[in-house]
């Protein structure tokens, strides 16, 4: 009731959208996330073309994804990044796509600036160990994971990542 009460006053409040638009997306009701998160883009770029938050920028780039339209996606995360609140989720999600095209060297690119934001995000330093691996470059994936381990020495998946990364080919 408290939003829609917020809505019916201004139907094109920036944060009010945003925050119907996060909870669409997280209950996969990406039609009504992208309409909210479109309507709250619409207001915040009215007269700027980078605002302050790139929060609705990276939540539409999120949705956008989940519904396979990578290229727009790509579009959204990236104006993302112009916030610098954003800048470290928006790099890394445009890694993810990069590297799901194949495009290894442009997420690494992407990976390295999303780790320049936020050096201890072990998501990216997992991400960047994985880039570097199908590189055929295990030796640096390796010391991405030493870090990683300063970070998180519990964490699954950089564990997996360091048996990946150590494992010998010729076997």
């Amino acid at each position: 009731p408290y939003w829609q009460e917020a809505l019916r006053r201004d139907p094109s409040d920036v944060r009010v959208n945003t925050v119907l638009g996060i909870t669409r997306f997280k209950k996969a009701r990406y039609g009504e996330a992208e309409k909210y998160l479109r309507t709250a883009i619409e207001r915040a770029t009215d007269r700027y073309t980078a605002p302050k938050d790139g929060e609705a920028f990276y939540y539409l780039g999120a949705v956008l994804k989940a519904q396979g339209r990578g290229d727009e996606a790509w579009t959204q995360f990236y104006k993302a990044t112009w916030s610098a609140a954003w800048k470290a989720p928006g790099y890394y999600s445009l890694a993810e796509i990069a590297a799901s095209r194949g495009n290894l060297a442009g997420a690494l690119i992407m990976v390295n600036h999303a780790l320049d934001s936020n050096g201890t995000s072990i998501r990216a330093l997992n991400l960047k160990a994985a880039v570097l691996r199908h590189l055929a470059r295990p030796k640096e994936a390796l010391q991405v994971l030493a870090a990683a381990h300063l970070v998180d020495p519990l964490d699954v998946r950089s564990m997996a990542e360091r048996w990946l990364a150590s494992k010998d080919p010729a076997d």
